[in-house]
Formats: structure tokens, sequence, C-alpha cells
């Protein structure tokens, strides 16, 4: 294949996503994609694809000006479901993995997945159990937990932004332990070393060329300079939805959770920055990990279609993951339920003349992301747990002392 990093006739290196992005920050103008066919030669499909997200992304104010009334009509006319479409099966969403029954597709292809946790909560390994799972057809590690879907089984990629060559080595070596064999449908790529725009262009020229039917990316905020940046987070978040959709796929994201939310006092896990947010309103499903000592419990925060169970797993004396069953029940509220509870209360402790019922509701659903009606039971439900209370005034109360 030809070096798309060739220089071009004005002896600058081509790089479209550096280029772009550096346009984006200072005012200036990015080039055209005509450009990156220097020296006659002819850039990949994918790269032409992540020049055109860079743009949309990078001149939308400009873009909304220049109205083009067909191009409009088009994009209408391509988006509209059919008939047709509503009546054949193939159309639909086809999952590759299920977890607890096949009422709960955790992934399908044309999709992406997010995975949050904060360091030390075993978040590769979670990967490796899942790739595991998918490859092995829920063969192995023997869970009874996931289930294992019709799709045809294909290659799967796994894209490393930060643990270095060594430990991106110790991947491929527990899968072929995992699976007792040389694991040849995995795919391994370091990419500590290399700059972000240029990480972002090797997954999308690695997803055309390898065609996988799952894609794991470790340290998907790695991809942009900083992940608090609108256009770039805008950029990844349009990345990965072109991209497992175009390229039929499903895409595994891992990234850092945020711990500044100042209403939970860091206890709520929200995922890093702009592209952290992007990603988890767009997602299909979303796994919060959390590590209690040796066990790693994973949440589904998020589901589209019917919520699976939560389940727990831990690395055994082999160094390899394995699923422990799902997290203690008690007559007490979940862990998930307590951060939210926890929340709630928090936040009416900066209010010591009492919160509006409103204002606690609007809170809640910007927090969680929910709707009015689960915000509402969320609220009535702490009022159950004696976090908080409802005065005769009708305002709302924590029942005991300082924002923690």
């Amino acid at each position: 294949m030809n070096d798309f990093s060739e220089n071009s006739p004005t002896g600058n290196v081509i790089d479209p996503m550096s280029a772009a992005m550096l346009a984006a920050k200072n005012g200036k103008d990015r080039p055209t994609a005509d450009q990156y066919a220097a020296n006659g030669q002819l850039v990949p499909e994918s790269l032409r694809m992540l020049h055109d997200i860079i743009t949309a992304a990078t001149a939308y104010e400009s873009e909304a000006d220049k109205i083009d009334p067909g191009a409009v009509k088009d994009i209408l006319d391509a988006g509209r479901i059919t008939p047709e479409e509503v009546d054949n099966d193939d159309c639909d969403e086809v999952p590759i993995l299920y977890a607890g029954s096949k009422e709960s597709p955790m992934m399908t292809l044309q999709n992406f997945s997010v995975i949050i946790g904060v360091p030390g909560t075993r978040k590769t390994f979670g990967c490796l159990l899942l790739v595991a799972e998918y490859l092995s057809a829920c063969t192995r590690p023997r869970s009874n937990y996931f289930i294992s879907a019709d799709a045809e089984l294909g290659r799967v990629l796994w894209i490393d932004t930060e643990q270095g060559r060594g430990r991106a080595r110790r991947i491929k070596r527990r899968m072929r332990r995992i699976l007792d064999s040389d694991a040849a449908l995995l795919e391994v790529f370091d990419l500590r070393e290399i700059d972000p725009p240029k990480r972002l262009m090797a997954c999308a020229l690695a997803i055309e060329q390898y065609h996988p039917s799952l894609v794991v990316i470790d340290g998907i905020a790695d991809l942009c300079n900083d992940p608090n940046h609108i256009v770039e987070g805008a950029i990844i978040q349009q990345f990965v939805m072109k991209f497992s959709s175009h390229y039929n796929c499903h895409i595994l994201t891992v990234i850092h959770a945020n711990l500044n939310d100042v209403m939970s006092g860091g206890k709520v896990l929200r995922p890093r920055g702009h592209a952290g947010s992007n990603l988890y309103r767009k997602t299909e499903t979303a796994m919060v990990f959390n590590a209690d000592g040796e066990i790693t419990k994973v949440s589904f925060e998020k589901a589209r279609g019917k919520r699976p169970e939560d389940f727990c797993f831990k690395v055994n004396d082999q160094g390899l993951p394995e699923v422990v069953g799902a997290p203690q029940q008690d007559d007490g509220p979940s862990m998930r339920q307590q951060i939210r509870y926890d929340a709630i209360a928090n936040y009416c402790r900066k209010f010591p003349n009492g919160c509006r019922y409103a204002d606690l509701i609007k809170e809640v659903k910007r927090a969680f992301d929910k709707s009015d009606r689960t915000a509402k039971e969320n609220i009535k439900q702490t009022m159950e747990a004696g976090l908080i209370v409802k005065r005769d005034n009708g305002l709302y109360y924590a029942t005991d002392g300082e924002v923690t």
C-alpha cells in the first residue's frame, strides 16, 4: 500500500487530522480532500471518510450558510425508512453477544458500547473477557452468563493506546491461553507512542483493511488531543458512529471516569470530557466498572433494549478473567441505586433553606440522563431511604449535615 503520509507538492507532510484540528483551533483554512492525494497517490476510503467527518465538525457554522436544497433532499431521502425495509428482517440489528438472556443483546453490529471506570478497575481484563466469550462462541471461559449469537464469527481488532508494547503482547498471550488456540482472529495494535491525530487515522485504516466484526479501542480519549475540546469530542463521536455502521462492526470503547462531579462529591462515574459525554449519549450499551477488592462489579448503566443483569468477574490464579456471578443482593439498595440516593441527598444539602421539587427533578435528569418519570421515582426512593424529607412548605431537605 502507498504511504498516505507522502510529502505534498508544498513540502508539508500530509496529515489531515492534525491539519484539520489545528485549523479548527486557529481559525485557518482547512486543506481540501484533493490535497491529500498528492503525487498522484490514492487516499484510502477510510481516511477520506475521516476528512469528511473533520470538515463537517470544524466547518459547521460556515456550512450552515451554504444551503443546498437538493443536497438536503438527498440526505432526507436516504434516511427515510421505506416500507420494504420495515418488512425485511435482514435490516434488523444483528447481535454478536448476549448478556444473561437472549432478551438482552449487549453488542450488535453497526453500534458501539462504552466501558467506564477509574484506573485499577480491571477494564482491560473486562475487555479480554468479552472478546474471549465472542471468539469462543461463549465456550471459554465457561461462565453460563454470556450467550453466543447466531452471527458469523469475524475478526477482532484490539487497539491499545496507553499500556505500551509489552502489555499489548500480553493481551494476545492471555487470549491464546483462554481459547487454547493461536487466537488467529485477534489482531492487537500498540499505538501508545503515536500522536492522537495519527492514532485516529491508524484506527480508521485498520478497520478498512481488516474488516473486523468487533473492534476494541482501549483508551478512546487518546484519539484526540483534548477530550474536553468540543470539536474533537464531536469528531470522536462521529467516527465511531459512522465507521461502525459503514464497516458493519461493533466498536467497544474504554474511557476513564470523571470523578469531579460536584453534585455527587465524586461518586457518580461519568465518562471524561466532551468526548466521553458524547459517546455516553449515543452508545448502545454503557458498562461501569467498580473494583471491590479482588472482584470487579460490572453495572449496566444504559442499554437500548432490555437492560442486562449486572455481573462480577475476577482475575484467577492463572492471570485470566472469569465471571464469578452476580453482585451479592441484600435487602438494601443496589450499588447503582445507592450512588443515586447519595447524590440526590448531597444536592439537597446545598440548600439549607430547602430545595424546590422542580429544581431537584432537573438536577437528577442532568446528572443521570434520566426521564422526568424516572427522576421522580429516584427522588421518591431517596425519601423512602430516609436521606431526604419533604416538609410542610413543599421544599426538600437532606436529613443530615453538610455536603459530602
